[in-house]
């Protein structure tokens, strides 16, 4: 499938919503552009039941990035520049599908189809499925690919940088991911890193991936109590009289 002939540009996709307004008529417009059948296709090549995805969603289009190297929001940037999203120059196209929170479209998530790096167009979310938050067990996924795969059911962090949304899992009373480097990674934002709290967790991933983990984890809290405890060994008393005197000599 030659993918980028069946893309829109994203100036094309773009321009029929206002991310400003996030009104029902901009949705819609975005919804019923005429690109659906190659995101479509794009799922299924991944192995994605697309049915349960656009049901959740409503649409995944493909945005041509070769022809739009910048989308330009002035009005919704604050760095003076315009530009709320860079794609690289002649780029491959860029899978394109709406983030609802609440029933509003608050944002769409962009992933490369060559290497399945993401980001947010707008930066105004740092969840894809941030309603089921408010859940008694929640599943945690580690890529928005995942997520898709998944049916668009339980949460995927999205902020590149920030932690701090984690706290959210707070009133969560089973967490399950299964990838026991990002469910660690709750565990010290959300919860200071106490393992009484790994009771939360239900972590079903390889169990070669755990064991690994926590043993090199205790490699680390060894090398650290090595290291703290050569740092508070007691030393001989200098005879300084006899430094200074040897110092001497050697003059």
């Amino acid at each position: 499938m030659n993918i980028s002939e069946k893309s829109s540009t994203a100036a094309e996709i773009l321009a029929r919503f206002d991310p400003e307004s996030y009104d029902d008529d901009r949705l819609e417009r975005f919804l019923t552009t005429d690109d659906a059948g190659a995101g479509i296709e794009f799922l299924r090549d991944e192995g994605i039941d697309p049915a349960p995805v656009l049901a959740a969603v409503g649409a995944v289009k493909l945005l041509n990035t070769s022809n739009s190297t910048a989308l330009y929001r002035p009005e919704l940037d604050h760095s003076g520049t315009g530009v709320v999203h860079e794609f690289a120059n002649n780029g491959p196209p860029a899978i394109a599908f709406p983030i609802i929170e609440d029933g509003r479209f608050v944002d769409l998530l962009l992933i490369g189809t060559n290497d399945f790096s993401f980001d947010t167009l707008l930066g105004e979310t740092c969840w894809l499925g941030r309603d089921a938050l408010t859940s008694a067990t929640v599943r945690l996924h580690k890529h928005p690919l995942d997520w898709l795969d998944a049916g668009c059911t339980g949460v995927c962090h999205i902020a590149p940088f920030s932690r701090a949304e984690f706290a959210e899992f707070r009133g969560v009373e089973r967490i399950e991911c299964s990838d026991i480097h990002l469910a660690m990674e709750v565990l010290g934002w959300a919860f200071d890193g106490d393992e009484d709290e790994l009771k939360r967790f239900f972590i079903d991933d390889e169990p070669q991936n755990i064991r690994e983990f926590f043993l090199q984890e205790e490699q680390f809290k060894a090398e650290v109590a090595r290291i703290n405890a050569e740092r508070t060994k007691p030393h001989e008393p200098v005879d300084w009289t006899r430094s200074i005197e040897e110092l001497v000599r050697g003059y």
